[in-house]
């Protein structure tokens, strides 16, 4: 693969090389936002949400939201780490050229997993749909051998990584996937957990792909994603649960020069993945995706063009439900899960998170990011050293959100007011890349106007089920890949 193949990747590049270097996560400067959204599967009242200033959960379904910041987690800066949550309240997340990192206590204490995942670069997680204690963990490494010559194509080690016991223990499943394949999402069949799904793209030009494994990961498939020229990425948004053939992908342009806009495309296949039938397009980056419980409707969203609701296999069309800023969306049993962009207080109202029992057509709020509180740890903990530091910077967290602590447990969370002003305020002061999920991931870029998706990045993309990671993340990722084959060194892990 010649360096034409990495056109998609020059922005972000860029954007890597800038994450290499830097310090605190709070110097990201992106616009405060929730942008992924997880339900616990065994308590529908614990709520996960990623941020781009951490991670906050609730355990009560929404009353009380406790932060913990992404410093204790791990080296994540400016990216949107993948996660997913076990059935005992266990949250795994992705750390760049660390595998990943677990918490069994509600984010008091953080640690990396061992090998096999060690020093590994974790592109995705995903929850197995019918054993609430299986996580699989994809990882798509840099593998090029140091005497390669400067036109050799790079390598890859794809490795699909799985625990059984809640992020206890880890262990590889299968075997690893073809080596010219840059993978980006993994996705396991609820109707037959030894179906398992992975995107990514290949060759030159790129290609986009999915590896399929009907014998849980032993041996596998590739089919081809019709794309367009300017790829830039391929993600799995959904496996049909009552269908282990049919499947739904976003497609991703390269970000347009100009605006930074991410056009994409929905696909939908219904025999593994052989052929695809187009479902939607639009001109940015489609953050929001979600399949309806029963797999007849589906919903997805942008930033720039509200939420938009009709039946999963494209039988009649999408009809515009809501005009909010989306940046994720997660249907359950309870309702409509949606990332909003909140700009502060009303009027107009508008949130973080919120839930709708109507299918995307009203939301009640669930998440304003004042509501922001850190979590109850223990004092001697290292939660109370690293995430207060984070707290207490000005400007940080509290001139971000808006949030004073006056309704917090934790004393040192009782300040002033946030130095900034409102959220909406001080987030657009402090400049930001929005959350989500965008190939958009220069930190100096401000919040997009309506139809710019400059600022959301498609790490992670939120569905009914786990996490996926998207353009942002994996354009970022490939380009340090990049980095790293030219140099022929490995770029070290900041433990």
């Amino acid at each position: 693969m010649n360096r034409r193949s990495y056109r998609f990747v020059s922005a972000s590049l860029l954007a890597a090389v800038a994450w290499l270097g830097a310090g605190s996560a709070l110097a990201n400067g992106r616009f405060p936002a929730a942008d992924q959204l997880i339900i616990n599967p065994l308590d529908p009242l614990h709520i996960v949400i990623r941020t781009t200033f951490g991670f906050v959960e609730s355990r009560d379904g929404g009353k009380k939201w406790a932060w913990t910041c992404e410093d204790i987690i791990g080296r994540i800066a400016s990216f949107d780490p993948p996660f997913a949550v076990n059935g005992d309240g266990s949250v795994v997340v992705a750390v760049p050229f660390e595998g990943v990192s677990v918490t069994h206590d509600h984010g008091c204490t953080w640690a990396r997993a061992p090998e096999p995942l060690a020093g590994q670069l974790a592109v995705d997680v995903t929850l197995a749909p019918n054993d609430p204690a299986t996580i699989l963990v994809l990882t798509s490494t840099n593998d090029t051998p140091p005497d390669a010559g400067p036109t050799a194509p790079p390598e890859f080690l794809n490795l699909v990584v799985e625990t059984k016991d809640n992020a206890v223990t880890w262990a590889l499943r299968g075997a690893p996937l073809a080596r010219d394949f840059i993978a980006g999402t993994i996705e396991i069949a609820a109707s037959d957990p030894d179906r398992l799904y992975t995107s990514g793209v290949f060759g030159d030009p790129l290609q986009g792909g999915i590896e399929r494994s009907e014998d849980g990961g032993k041996t596998w498939i590739r089919t081809l994603v019709p794309t367009g020229r300017d790829l830039g990425g391929v993600y799995i948004s959904a496996v049909d649960a009552k269908n282990a053939d049919r499947l739904f992908v976003r497609v991703l342009a390269q970000p347009d020069p100009l605006t930074n806009a991410t056009p994409t495309t929905l696909l939908a296949s219904t025999d593994k993945g052989t052929t695809w039938k187009e479902l939607a397009k639009t001109d940015e980056a489609m953050l929001g995706f979600a399949l309806s419980p029963d797999g007849a409707k589906l919903v997805y969203g942008t930033i720039g063009q509200g939420v938009f609701l009709g039946p999963s296999d494209g039988s009649a069309p999408f009809e515009k439900v809501s005009s909010i800023q989306n940046r994720c969306l997660t249907w359950s049993a309870a309702g409509l899960y949606a990332c909003g962009t909140d700009l502060g207080p009303p009027p107009p109202e508008t949130f973080a998170v919120g839930l709708s029992h109507d299918m995307g057509r009203t939301f009640e709020t669930l998440f304003k990011l004042s509501q922001t509180c850190p979590a109850v740890c223990p004092d001697d903990s290292r939660f109370n050293s690293v995430c207060r530091m984070v707290w207490e910077l000005k400007p940080g967290v509290t001139a971000a959100t808006g949030a004073t602590g006056l309704t917090c447990t934790v004393d040192w969370a009782k300040t002033a007011a946030p130095d900034g002003g409102s959220g909406s305020d001080a987030g657009k002061e402090e400049a930001g890349t929005g959350g989500g999920k965008d190939a958009g991931n220069d930190p100096g870029q401000r919040e997009p106007t309506p139809g710019n998706s400059c600022a959301c990045r498609v790490a992670a993309l939120a569905s009914t089920g786990p996490a996926h990671v998207g353009t942002a993340g994996f354009t970022l990722l490939g380009g340090v890949l990049f980095a790293r084959r030219k140099r022929r060194v490995r770029v070290p892990s900041r433990r």
